[in-house]
């Protein structure tokens, strides 16, 4: 009797961990999404002001009015706008300034409008990209 409670009980052990395993690449999906909703701030009503952020290991994109979130890479590079789960495009604002840009160019501060996004890039660099499609508007450095 002792023998078949043992072996119970170590065939269970095997059996719950064998299902934990089957189950972690569920976890691993879930884990990888495209982007996270606790790090996105709402858009504001633009009449209560400033309507802009700084990248942080706490903040990392913006959520329109209309559902489009916009996210920036971890390297503060890309940005990529998603509707739930679908890219909608994606834009690499280190890219469209010139080579001469002065500076790691990464994205210090992020802005927006109805129609636009607005980025300070490296020392001195600015880019603005359509909301809608990602096309650059402009680019430069001061």
């Amino acid at each position: 009797m002792k023998f078949i409670t043992s072996s119970f009980v170590l065939l269970t052990a095997l059996f719950l961990s064998t299902a934990s395993w089957a189950q972690a690449p569920g976890k691993a999906l879930a884990a990888g999404s495209s982007y996270d909703v606790r790090l996105l701030i709402r858009e504001p009503d633009p009449a209560l002001g400033n309507a802009s952020f700084k990248p942080s290991a706490r903040l990392r994109g913006l959520q329109g009015d209309d559902g489009v979130v916009y996210w920036l890479s971890a390297d503060r590079q890309t940005i990529t706008a998603y509707q739930g789960k679908k890219t909608l495009w994606a834009a690499n604002v280190a890219s469209a300034l010139p080579k001469n840009a002065p500076g790691p160019l990464t994205v210090r501060q992020m802005a927006w409008c109805s129609n636009a996004l607005f980025f300070s890039v490296g020392e001195s660099g600015y880019v603005e990209l359509d909301r809608q499609s990602g096309k650059v508007n402009q680019a430069g450095i001061d």
